[in-house]
């Protein structure tokens, strides 16, 4: 009996911090939040860290799909109050949220697969 109560606790614990953490990314790809867009013309703006396995990622599909988009490493302290500002702008909260955040047009998404930015910057030539 000790070691199967063991054991649920340890689910337990394992389901809160799946919680806490964001869990799984299903559903991730979808407009997290949108603000007015930071430059004039359609562009992308991917923000991550280097040693993220999925910003990593996505900047490699990004490239390899040919979609132009500038990288910013949210561990610059000036790159991140500039997102922070512009995720609370658009109704974001900045306490925790999962990287890549990416921008394209003013629509934020929390760690989208390149397929949905690439629709979402073709998206700005409609």
């Amino acid at each position: 009996m000790r070691n199967i109560a063991g054991f649920l606790v340890l689910v337990g614990l394992l389901v809160l911090l799946r919680q806490w953490s964001g869990g799984d990314t299903e559903g991730s790809d979808r407009v997290a939040g949108a603000t007015t867009p930071a430059k004039g013309g359609p562009y992308v703006t991917v923000y991550g860290r280097d040693s993220c396995g999925y910003t990593k990622s996505l900047l490699s599909e990004l490239a390899d799909n040919g979609l132009r988009h500038d990288y910013r490493i949210v561990d610059k302290p000036a790159v991140a109050s500039r997102l922070h500002e512009r995720m609370r702008a658009a109704g974001l909260s900045t306490r925790r949220y999962r990287l890549p955040v990416v921008d394209v047009n003013g629509r934020f998404y929390l760690r989208p697969g390149a397929d949905t930015v690439q629709n979402a910057y073709n998206d700005a030539f409609q």
